[in-house]
């Protein structure tokens, strides 16, 4: 919901991003976060297509743990990497209909 609502007010000055970041709890179970990451890749991409020719870039960002167990210090790397990677797709003028993994 959010999402249309951003777009139909950026399309209004035909330029804008939209990056969608997943949300993963520290006790999350891998399998819930592959079938959100399938989900965003799908509308990601179907919003990039849909958007364009409003000048409207749409890019994602999944967390990926390296470890099995958050720990304090890791989920913290790990919201520092999606900061960064969030940061670079907004500044990136090619980048839309893609999601990347931010890894801590």
């Amino acid at each position: 919901m959010f999402g249309q609502v951003a777009a139909e007010r950026m399309s209004q000055s035909q330029s804008g991003v939209i990056v969608n970041v997943v949300a993963q709890e520290p006790d999350q179970y891998y399998s819930d976060l592959d079938n959100t990451t399938s989900m965003v890749t799908g509308f990601t991409k179907s919003w990039a297509k849909e958007l364009k020719q409003h000048n409207i870039r749409v890019g994602g960002v999944i967390p990926v743990s390296s470890h099995s167990h958050h720990a304090n210090g890791n989920w913290s790397q790990i919201q520092d990497e999606l900061t960064r990677t969030t940061e670079y797709i907004v500044s990136n003028d090619y980048f839309s209909g893609r999601v990347v993994s931010a890894e801590a």
